[in-house]
C-alpha cells in the first residue's frame, strides 16, 4: 500500500513545496515531514524542556567538578604591574560529597532529561501521524475529485442524449427525470468533494507553517 502512494505523495509535495523549493530541488516524504516538524510548536516546546532538562543535569554533575579560580598582577598607576603576594595566584575548589544528596540531584536530573526526550519522541509521532493522515487525506480528496469530475461529464453527456431521445419520443419521461436526478446527485458530490479537497489543502499548509 505505502509503496503505491509512494508517487501520488511525491507528486503532491512538489506541488504544496513548490512556494518554498526552488523548483529544481529534489522533494521527498521525508524533507517534507522535517519541514512539518520543524514548523510545530508543540515539537519546539518540546525541545526546548529538553534542552533545560539537559542543563539541569550537566549542572547537577558539575557539582563534583573542581572549580578553579586565578588571579593576576593588577596594572598599577603609571602602568608598571604589582601585586601584593608578587605574582599570580590560583584557588582550586572541590566539593565534598554530602551523604547521597548530590548524586541523588544527579540521579533525578538524569531521570527528567530521559523524561523529556520520550516526550519529544512522543510529540514527534504524533505529529508524523497527523502529517500522514493529512496528506494521504489530500492525495484521496485531488483523486475522488477526478474521478467524480468524470462522472458528472459522464451524466451531463447522459442526460442530454436521454433528452434528445424524449423530444423523439424514443423515451418516457420519467426516465429522463431518473437521469437527472443522478445528474444533480453526481454534481452534488463533486462540490462536496471540491470543499474537501480545499479543506485538505488548507490542514496541509497549516502543518507546513504557511
Amino acid at each position: 500500500v505505502a509503496s503505491s502512494f509512494a508517487p501520488m505523495l511525491l507528486a503532491l509535495l512538489a506541488y504544496l513545496l513548490g512556494g518554498i523549493q526552488p523548483a529544481s530541488a529534489a522533494i521527498t516524504f521525508d524533507s517534507a515531514l522535517d519541514q512539518i516538524l520543524n514548523h510545530n510548536a508543540s515539537v519546539e516546546i518540546q525541545k526546548t524542556n529538553v534542552e533545560m532538562a539537559s542543563t539541569k543535569a550537566f549542572g547537577a554533575k558539575a557539582i563534583f567538578l573542581p572549580q578553579v579560580l586565578l588571579s593576576a598582577p593588577l596594572p598599577g598607576s603609571n602602568g608598571a604591574y604589582y601585586s601584593p603576594t608578587g605574582g599570580a595566584s590560583g584557588t582550586v575548589t572541590l566539593n565534598l560529597f554530602r551523604g547521597g544528596a548530590d548524586l541523588a540531584g544527579i540521579q533525578a536530573a538524569n531521570a527528567d532529561l530521559e523524561s523529556q526526550n520520550h516526550g519529544l519522541d512522543n510529540v514527534r509521532l504524533s505529529v508524523e501521524q497527523e502529517a500522514i493522515g493529512v496528506l494521504i487525506a489530500e492525495i484521496n480528496a485531488h483523486k475522488s475529485t477526478e474521478a467524480l469530475s468524470k462522472q458528472v461529464k459522464s451524466f451531463n453527456n447522459y442526460l442530454d442524449i436521454a433528452n434528445q431521445r424524449y423530444r423523439n419520443g424514443a423515451l418516457a419521461q420519467q426516465e429522463v427525470e431518473k437521469i437527472s436526478i443522478d445528474t444533480e446527485n453526481a454534481n452534488a458530490k463533486l462540490q462536496n468533494m471540491k470543499t474537501q479537497v480545499s479543506v485538505s489543502q488548507a490542514n496541509v499548509a497549516r502543518l507546513l507553517g504557511h
